[in-house]
């Protein structure tokens, strides 16, 4: 009975401890994962009040990067094959923190145009494309 106890309690200890482990190391890589300080989320537009909070902070010094982003479905331009996809879209200055890296090495802001998409080698695959072909997002 004494030894169940025993391991028991060293059992919870290792949990505790794992979880501990995970979120200092969460704590640490936080502005790498969000991308930012803060992050301010909304699943409708911002009103007047948070607006102007945000413009507020740059008034401050504060660099700013709205992001929008909807689920939408990705096609190749004949529609022979399309996917589900978590679309992204973001402005200048996107991540404060880290580095997009793209298959073509080529920084974020030099890629990035009003025609350009940056995607995930699983939609390329699943969609059989590959770097610089055609791909639709809904409509466009």
């Amino acid at each position: 009975m004494p030894c169940s106890i025993a391991v028991g309690v060293g059992g919870l200890v290792a949990v505790k401890s794992f979880g501990l482990s995970i979120e200092k190391r969460m704590r640490v890589e936080a502005r790498t994962l969000m991308a930012a300080d803060l992050v301010m989320t909304s699943a409708r537009p911002f009103t007047a009040a948070e607006s102007e909070a945000l413009r507020s902070l740059e008034r401050q010094g504060a660099r700013v990067a709205l992001s929008r982003e909807f689920v939408s479905m990705a096609s190749v331009p004949d529609g022979a094959a399309t996917r589900l996809v978590d679309v992204r879209a973001v402005d200048a200055g996107y991540p404060f923190y880290g580095k997009v890296v793209t298959g073509s090495g080529r920084p974020l802001a030099e890629v990035l145009s009003d025609d350009a998409v940056i995607v995930h080698p699983s939609i390329l695959i699943h969609l059989g494309l590959k770097l610089g072909d055609r791909l639709a997002i809904g409509g466009r």
